[in-house]
């Protein structure tokens, strides 16, 4: 593989993980309340700068891309240049706006906290609407909501781990399972989202079931997808085994509700590697297009 793709593709699944993460500790945070920890908000912080600098990132990558030269590329103002007028600069304009937005709403308290929290998380979706195959084929007018709407509900669910694991550890059982319970309501929700919106996109994508063996695009997918019926498996271990104990205040519960979050943690981690890969594809549907600006986010 080209040395700027796996660069790309390596610097896209850091995008990937700290932009959903930062959003979707923000949306855990507008939907369920402060968790009531500071590290939960120096984590939301963390992750919304990493994004700024990938989304920033991304933009002499996919500029060295297209010269086709080497690593020193990055060191020149034309390659910065000439990636900015594509849809990379802009989808870098609204993520690093968006980003700075999420990370100032976790320094603040009140009304401006979360004003900057919901402007965060909007732009921050927003930074993948504009460029990439899937937000952009046809037809457009569907697909962006589709995609905004499978990145919103995979950023609540994310983002919600690392949040929702501080609180299983530092509070009682008791208080723990009832954000839980919470969660819980509105992770169905967001399950419900993210499998519709990615049928739709899947059918846009890949077209048919033999493009799935046939194509890299559609193997990479097939992955993605396996490791996303894993993943729900065990949300619904959670859901139905485990809140119920850690309800009943079974201090053990909570033992196992910090390693099923754990597990579910590392699961995201390989969808979202698999997702990073199918940057560096083009998908079956696209086979004859013109090409989009080499770099775009899958």
């Amino acid at each position: 593989m080209d040395t700027w793709l796996i660069a790309i593709g390596l610097n896209t699944f850091i995008l990937y993980t700290s932009a959903l993460l930062a959003v979707g500790t923000a949306s855990f945070t507008l939907t369920l309340g402060p968790p009531g920890d500071a590290v939960t908000a120096r984590f939301g912080m963390t992750t919304a700068f990493l994004a700024a600098l990938a989304f920033t990132l991304a933009i002499g990558l996919g500029g060295g891309n297209m010269l086709g030269q080497g690593p020193e590329a990055l060191l020149s103002h034309g390659t910065w240049l000439m990636a900015v007028h594509t849809s990379l600069g802009d989808s870098a304009a609204l993520g690093v706006i968006g980003m700075l937005c999420v990370a100032q709403g976790f320094r603040r308290t009140g009304k401006r906290h979360t004003v900057f929290l919901a402007l965060g998380v909007l732009l921050g979706i927003g930074g993948f609407l504009v460029t990439g195959h899937a937000a952009t084929a046809a037809p457009r007018w569907l697909m962006a909501p589709v995609v905004a709407v499978h990145l919103a509900a995979a950023a609540f669910w994310l983002g919600s781990l690392f949040p929702l694991f501080v609180i299983v550890r530092a509070k009682p059982a008791a208080e723990a399972a009832a954000v839980v319970r919470r969660f819980s309501r509105l992770a169905v929700i967001a399950v419900a989202m993210i499998v519709v919106s990615g049928a739709v996109t899947t059918v846009v994508q890949v077209g048919s079931v033999e493009a799935f063996f046939s194509t890299a695009y559609g193997n990479r997918l097939l992955w993605k997808l396996v490791a996303f019926g894993v993943l729900l498996a065990i949300a619904a271990f959670n859901k139905f085994v485990l809140t119920p104990r850690l309800r009943r205040g079974d201090i053990s519960s909570a033992k196992g509700m910090r390693r099923s979050i754990l597990a579910e943690s590392f699961l995201y981690l390989l969808i979202l590697v698999a997702a990073a890969s199918l940057t560096t594809v083009e998908p079956p549907q696209s086979a004859g297009e013109p090409a989009q600006v080499s770099g775009d986010r899958g």
